[in-house]
């Protein structure tokens, strides 16, 4: 536990030096007043993910939420409405179900394997025109709860698309993204397969050599 008295101590003597960064007095009655959290609190947290992921972060994507649970029930209500259908993979996360029905969402179960979530089940359940199109799709790519499944590059891949071609919105939650001690490490997240992004990514990417050198394929 020392390391961890010892942030405590530092946070401690910041606040009672006054830095204008964390101070106490930053924050009237100890309210936010940015609704999406500290602007210091995302400029650090936005450069930590920018590190840890090996691509641009910007703090106006982030949000500070209660954890995960407060984040589905805020991206849930903000994407669907009751009578919509969503997407799990099975098993999934035991209480996302509770929140998915809190908002009166039909949830439809897709099945898994030692890789994850079963893409062509997926695209067969998106083609199925008996069946209301999927507004949402929930899942945990890396290291799954429970299973500990990660998805492959080339599933990602095709999830993407399929989110893309069927109009559905995906719910990656990536809580165990950074957390893999594996030599190669996890596949990227569901984000870098998207192509906007991946443009974006690729323009921030520095140049090296001369006048208008390529500092690589954005593929890191």
């Amino acid at each position: 536990h020392a390391p961890l008295a010892r942030a405590a101590r530092r946070a401690a003597a910041r606040l009672e030096k006054g830095d204008p960064a964390s101070a106490e007095a930053a924050f009237p009655l100890n309210y936010c007043s940015d609704v999406l959290g500290t602007r210091h609190f995302c400029d650090s947290l936005a450069k930590y993910l920018g590190r840890a992921y090996g691509g641009p972060v910007s703090p106006s994507w982030l949000m500070t939420t209660g954890g995960v649970s407060h984040g589905l029930d805020l991206a849930t209500a903000a994407l669907s409405r009751p009578g919509d259908t969503v997407l799990c993979e099975s098993p999934t996360y035991f209480l996302v179900h509770q929140i998915f029905a809190d908002h009166g969402l039909r949830i439809e179960s897709l099945p898994t394997d030692a890789d994850g979530l079963d893409t062509c089940a997926l695209e067969a359940r998106c083609e199925d025109s008996g069946k209301p199109p999927p507004r949402l799709l929930y899942l945990v790519p890396s290291h799954g709860n429970p299973s500990g499944a990660t998805l492959p590059e080339a599933r990602r891949s095709r999830l993407v698309e399929l989110a893309r071609k069927h109009g559905f919105y995906v719910l990656a939650d990536e809580v165990y993204q950074l957390l893999d001690w594996s030599p190669s490490g996890p596949p990227p997240r569901l984000l870098c397969y998207d192509d906007p992004y991946r443009a974006m990514k690729q323009s921030t990417l520095p140049t090296s050599g001369g006048s208008g050198g390529d500092g690589g394929d954005g593929d890191h």
